[in-house]
C-alpha cells in the first residue's frame, strides 16, 4: 500500500520547486522587422481586397443591367408574337 515518505525523499514538487526559471532573453520575442513585415503584409492583402472588392461591385452592377435589358428585350419580343397572333386570326 502506501509507504509514508522517509525524511531524505523529495516529493516532485519539492524538486520542482528549487528549479530557477530560465532567464527571457531578448532575442526570444518578435523582432521589429517582423512586426513591420506583418504590418505591410496586411496593408498590401487589405489594399488589393479594396480594389478587388471595388471591381467586383462595379461587375455586379453591370451584371444586373444586362440581365434586365435582356428582360426588357424577351418582353417586347412576346408582345411582337401576340400581337402578330392577334393580326393573323383578324385575316382569317
Amino acid at each position: 500500500m502506501d509507504e509514508p515518505q522517509q525524511p531524505d525523499q523529495k516529493t516532485q514538487d519539492d524538486s520542482l520547486a528549487n528549479l530557477l526559471p530560465d532567464p527571457i532573453r531578448e532575442d526570444d520575442g518578435p523582432s521589429i522587422g517582423m512586426l513591420q513585415g506583418g504590418l505591410i503584409a496586411c496593408a498590401v492583402l487589405g489594399g488589393a481586397w479594396l480594389l478587388l472588392e471595388g471591381t467586383m461591385t462595379r461587375t455586379a452592377g453591370a451584371t444586373r443591367s444586362t440581365k434586365l435589358k435582356w428582360e426588357q428585350r424577351l418582353v417586347e419580343i412576346d408582345q411582337a408574337e401576340q400581337n402578330a397572333r392577334i393580326a393573323c386570326n383578324e385575316d382569317k
